[in-house]
C-alpha cells in the first residue's frame, strides 16, 4: 500500500504538468485564433476604407469630366483654348489623369490633353475598338456616365475610360472623354 501512494506522489507532478502544459496550449490557439480574427477585421476595414477612397475620388473626377460636358452642353459648345484649358487645370488638380478626350458623334477623338504621351490615341475612331466600341455604344443609348472596364491603353499600360455622352438639340451625341 505504501508503493502505491508512493508512485501516486511521483505521478502526480508529472499529470499536473501535462495538464498545465494542455491548458497552456489551449490558450495560446485561442489567443492565435482572436489575433488571426482581429488581423481579418483589421484588412476588411481597411480594403473598405482604401474602397471608399478610390470611389470618392472617382466620383470626384466624373463629377468634373460631367461638369465640362455640361458647360459644353449649355453653351452650345466650348472654344478649344477654353476646353484644353480646363482640361489642363483638371489633368494638373487630379493625378493620375492620364488625358481627357473629346470624343466626336463618329467616335473618332478629335481633341486631347496632353498630347505629349497621348499621340497614338490622336484621331483614333474608338468604335473599331470592339472592347471600347461597344460600352461608348451602351453610354449613348443609355445617355449615361460610363466607365469601362481595365483595359489595355493604345498609349500604353493599362488603365480605364468614363464616358460622358452629352446632346445638342438632337445632335448626335459628343462625348468627353477621362482615360485613367
Amino acid at each position: 500500500m505504501v508503493k502505491r501512494t508512493k508512485s501516486w506522489r511521483q505521478l502526480l507532478p508529472v499529470l499536473v504538468g501535462i495538464g498545465v502544459l494542455s491548458v497552456t496550449l489551449l490558450l495560446w490557439r485561442s489567443l492565435l485564433l482572436q489575433e488571426h480574427a482581429a488581423i481579418e477585421r483589421k484588412i476588411e476595414l481597411a480594403a473598405v476604407h482604401t474602397t471608399e477612397v478610390i470611389n470618392q475620388q472617382l466620383q470626384t473626377r466624373v463629377l468634373a469630366l460631367t461638369r465640362m460636358a455640361k458647360r459644353w452642353q449649355v453653351r452650345g459648345g466650348t472654344p478649344l483654348a477654353e476646353w484644353e484649358a480646363d482640361a489642363s487645370n483638371y489633368l494638373r488638380d487630379y493625378p493620375g489623369l492620364q488625358a481627357i478626350e473629346w470624343v466626336d458623334s463618329s467616335f473618332d477623338v478629335r481633341w486631347m490633353a496632353p498630347i505629349a504621351g497621348n499621340e497614338a490615341a490622336q484621331n483614333m475612331n474608338l468604335a473599331t475598338e470592339e472592347q471600347l466600341g461597344t460600352v461608348l455604344e451602351a453610354a449613348v443609348k443609355q445617355r449615361n456616365v460610363t466607365l469601362t472596364h481595365t483595359v489595355n491603353l493604345v498609349q500604353g499600360g493599362k488603365g480605364f475610360l468614363v464616358y460622358v455622352p452629352l446632346f445638342l438639340d438632337n445632335q448626335k451625341p459628343k462625348i468627353p472623354l477621362m482615360v485613367s
